[in-house]
């Protein structure tokens, strides 16, 4: 873990979340442009875990929870 720390420029590199076992990937509009949204299974009784990214305005936003793809949408439209 050192050695690869060592080797990233963390300065110019972005960690995204991305769901345990992902399962699919759908391009969806969310706060008026386009966003990727990656979903994960349910475990244990969860909901199912998502990561929903986009970027707007030069800004990259990225919402990360347990829930319903529609559910990541409204909280992505809601932020503007």
């Amino acid at each position: 873990a050192q050695n690869f720390v060592s080797t990233v420029n963390w300065k110019s590199t972005l960690v995204v979340p991305i769901p345990r076992r992902a399962s699919s990937y759908l391009e969806e509009q969310v706060d008026g442009v386009q966003g990727d949204l990656i979903m994960g299974h349910s475990l244990n009784g969860r909901p199912p875990e998502y990561t929903l990214i986009w970027v707007k305005n030069g800004i990259i936003y990225s919402i990360h929870g347990y829930g319903q793809p529609d559910q990541a949408l409204a909280l992505g439209d809601g932020l503007s």
